[in-house]
């Protein structure tokens, strides 16, 4: 009899780590950011954390990609249903505070 393999969770699971990581990196980009921008030291510039901010965003866009498509094609929907939450959190958080 041929032996069974069980399906890989190696996309969820990387959904997940791109969107904990992004997270990570946005928001030190953007505190970052924020300081170097307020300082009033001479030649400090933003150009950095605004790299680091889009690489972050990149992160998480393709995690919620990952999450989505493992949700709908994928054995394994929870992992890639807490993806989805996961990357849905910064999204919520910024139309409550655009709303106000």
């Amino acid at each position: 009899m041929p032996a069974t393999t069980r399906p890989s969770r190696v996309r969820e699971v990387v959904a997940i780590v791109l969107v904990v990581f992004g997270m990570i990196g946005a928001a030190l980009a953007l505190l970052g950011g924020a300081s170097s921008a307020l300082s009033a030291a001479p030649g400090s510039t933003t150009a950095g954390f605004l790299v680091v901010f889009a690489i972050a965003a990149l992160a998480m866009l393709a995690g919620l990609v990952l999450g989505l498509v493992g949700l709908i094609r994928g054995p394994h929907r929870i992992l890639a249903a807490v993806a989805v939450v996961i990357a849905a959190i910064p999204l919520l958080l910024s139309v409550t505070f655009l709303l106000g």
